[in-house]
């Protein structure tokens, strides 16, 4: 048996033993997110094992499992800042009743702001003893911008460090135009991020800016929130990258690995607070032999595709495991290492992730750290296991749930520091799944649905001149994965992240629906284009033959609401399978 079967194997084996364990000591794990679709295939996997889990968050009526219990709020929660006292409306939808005993919590990302205050408010509420948790407090210092170069440059990495400047008061017109012309690029532009003091920003882009000339720029500077980063646009290629650190010293306040965490007196704003976390890492006993860093390959990120999208900064799809040349592949390995090892030492324990630019001329820049599961991860951890490989997903499980005193869990995670850069290289070799993001496009006004659409799995036909054409009359189930190959005259394809209603209006830049799957090389729907990611010209017509079956177009008469919108089938669509479930684990 190969080194890498038998880590898949074990961890497997080490993590259905562990939530049995829960089972039987009575254990309820509490989802509480703002972002329950992250979480689907852990918890499907808590659920499996017998585990009691309770989920809140959602919107109205929104309920992702069937054996799951999910107590959603009279509003979608989806985008909250994740408060004290948001935090707290949401767990007293969830009857006391319903926490019979001691509680685990189960987080998309740690909250960036408090201390650990999903523990706080669950012990407050219910008087329970929290026996382990993935909240971290020291997401809040990694996840800041204003951090990043002072975190690459202690990682050794001072290479791949982005051009930028912070702002952290009001500047001149006259300071602004001299940091402008500094940092603008040939076509005049500059990347414009919210950051600091009174800035939650949960990831998306939501904070960021691409301002094209000193006007825009101008504009964008004109806020009373915060401070403002402002970078150097790099044309490229953006990529995701994701990782689990992790240690092999046991937590002794709860189950799973050492964590560290802030104090109190310390600013999430400091560079000083990156020494303080090291130095108590090393006192903790944290040194290179018993911490490591596993690292996912980086994906090929498509923003703002015209095909897509009439917004610079939207995100509109991503291509897993993209089989960069050898050389990209190399670095980002070593980059994802050299960073995670920095993580680990200040006791960084669980999933995170990078976001890259390889510029045109192959350079690559980090551009932030996202100290959180990330949109691909779990999609890149099915995708792993359906090929017999150990998911980070999995290990960050039991890195922050196992009993770390047990010798086999102590054994798997010296398997996997030992063998991380063969994990790594394998996971380059297998599929590549992917998801596309239809965006609203009308700029004038928003578009509207002329369909009642559900997720499922929908057939695709092309005719003999290469038009493509959905049939949206009846979506299919599909038990086995399907690669899609554009070049036949029929596919199946796999539509999610929807509930579309008949008149509903979308406006410019908003979701409003998935495409997932497998491609067969050759059919891919993204690829790099004079050193940008771009939307494949087949795919092209085929997103194009959706948008036109989906919305009125321009001068048609617009729709009422269906009568029967509130019958649409708004649960993820689950398939079946090992390999097939990557499909849904596309950044829901």
């Amino acid at each position: 048996m190969s080194d890498l079967l038998k880590i898949y194997r074990d961890s497997i084996k080490l993590a259905n033993r562990c939530a049995k364990g829960y089972n039987k000591q009575g254990v309820t794990f509490l989802a509480p997110a703002f972002y329950p679709t992250r979480l689907l295939s852990t918890v499907e996997f808590l659920a499996k094992n017998g585990v009691e889990v309770v989920m809140a968050g959602g919107g109205p009526g929104k309920k992702f499992f069937d054996n799951v219990p999910q107590f959603s709020m009279p509003y979608d929660t989806t985008g909250l800042d994740e408060s004290e006292e948001n935090i707290n409306a949401i767990l007293s939808r969830i009857p006391k009743t319903s926490i019979n005993g001691d509680v685990a919590i189960l987080l998309y990302n740690s909250v960036l702001e408090g201390d650990r205050l999903w523990e706080k408010c669950v012990k407050e509420q219910f008087g329970v003893n929290v026996v382990g948790s993935n909240e971290q407090n020291i997401s809040s210092f990694f996840e800041e911008k204003t951090n990043l170069a002072d975190i690459l440059t202690k990682a050794g990495l001072q290479n791949y460090i982005i051009p930028s400047t912070i702002i952290t008061e009001q500047k001149s017109c006259i300071e602004l135009a001299l940091m402008y012309k500094q940092l603008k690029d040939e076509s005049g532009r500059v990347v414009v991020q919210a950051c600091g003091p009174d800035v939650n920003d949960i990831g998306g882009g939501h904070s960021t800016i691409i301002a094209n000339s000193f006007l825009d720029f101008y504009k964008a500077c004109q806020t009373e929130r915060g401070y403002i980063k402002v970078a150097h646009f790099v044309e490229g290629v953006n990529s995701n990258v994701s990782m689990c650190a992790g240690n092999l010293i046991p937590n002794e306040s709860s189950m799973g690995a050492f964590k560290g965490e802030l104090l109190p007196e310390e600013s999430r704003y400091s560079s000083k607070t990156l020494d303080g976390l090291l130095q108590r890492g090393r006192v903790a006993g944290l040194n290179a032999d018993n911490t490591f860093c596993l690292v996912q390959p980086g994906t090929l990120k498509v923003v703002g595709d015209k095909n897509l999208t009439t917004l610079d900064a939207n995100s509109v799809g991503n291509q897993i495991n993209y089989h960069y040349p050898k050389e990209t592949l190399d670095e980002i390995y070593e980059i994802g290492s050299k960073l995670g090892n920095v993580m680990a030492m200040c006791g960084k324990v669980g999933l995170f992730g990078i976001d890259l630019i390889i510029s045109k001329d192959g350079h690559i820049f980090i551009n932030e750290i996202n100290d959180r599961q990330q949109g691909p991860t779990e999609a890149a951890s099915l995708n792993n296991e359906s090929h017999s490989l150990p998911s980070i997903q999995r290990i960050a499980f039991l890195q922050n749930y196992a009993d770390f005193t047990d010798q086999s869990i102590q054994q798997l995670m010296e398997d996997v520091k030992e063998n991380s850069r063969e994990l790594y290289d394998a996971s380059t070799h297998i599929s590549s799944p992917f998801y596309i993001k239809l965006m609203g496009k009308r700029v004038d006004k928003p578009d509207i649905s002329k369909v009642d659409l559900g997720e499922g799995v929908y057939r695709v036909t092309r005719d003999e001149s290469g038009k493509y054409e959905w049939d949206l009359s009846s979506p299919r189930e599909m038990t086995e994965e399907v690669p899609i190959d554009l070049d036949n005259a029929e596919n199946f394809i796999a539509i999610n992240s929807v509930s579309l209603a008949k008149g509903q209006e979308i406006v410019e830049g908003t979701q409003v629906l998935r495409i997932s799957g497998f491609s067969e090389d050759g059919s891919e729907p993204f690829g790099i284009q004079d050193g940008i990611s771009v939307l494949e010209p087949k795919w092209v017509s085929v997103t194009d033959a959706l948008y036109e079956k989906l919305f009125v177009k321009q001068g048609e008469v617009p729709l009422q609401n269906s009568a029967v919108t509130d019958n649409i089938n708004t649960q993820p669509f689950m398939l079946e399978g090992s390999s097939v479930d990557v499909a849904n684990a596309m950044e829901q």
